[in-house]
């Protein structure tokens, strides 16, 4: 549980992005690696097929690339700079009360 207190109490720079957050989808290839690491077992015959079809495996670790690559300019400039502009602001405020006391 500390684990996940971890991430709401962090700094998003710190995190990680937090809009391709599903590890099958968008960090398959981590995923994939993992899941054999790990020595998973299938659910269903389907899911050992995926697990075992070098093109499924690569077709959602390239969505997961793509996605990635469309998204971490939004992550930057909606996300992580808002959130350094705030800390800034707080640091200045923060200085100044310290200054004025």
């Amino acid at each position: 549980m500390a684990e996940a207190n971890t991430a709401i109490c962090s700094p998003p720079d710190q995190v990680g992005k937090e809009i391709t957050p599903c590890p099958i989808r968008d960090h398959h290839r981590r995923f994939h690696q993992i899941v054999i690491e790990q020595h998973a077992k299938p659910i269903n015959p389907e899911a050992a097929d995926a697990l075992e079809a070098s093109d499924f495996v690569e077709g959602l670790s390239q969505y997961g690339d793509r996605v990635k690559e469309l998204t971490d300019e939004i992550w930057e400039t909606e996300y992580l700079e808002p959130e350094r502009e705030l800390h800034t602001e707080m640091q200045g405020t923060a200085n100044q009360k310290i200054h004025h006391n």
